[in-house]
């Protein structure tokens, strides 16, 4: 799932930490709006963000 130099890139980082790849992010997003555009439903979509 990850190459050893991402995860190395993530040792350094505090905890908790959360990790987003947004290519699979926009594909089941867009997959999400895909299916419910037959039905008139509409998808929305948070994330929030911890500092």
């Amino acid at each position: 799932m990850f190459k050893q130099d991402t995860i190395e890139r993530f040792a350094g980082i505090d905890t908790p930490f959360y990790y987003y790849n947004m290519d699979v992010l926009r594909r089941t997003l867009d997959a999400c709006r895909d299916a419910s555009s037959k039905y008139g439903f509409h998808v929305h979509y948070a994330m929030k963000a911890n500092f």
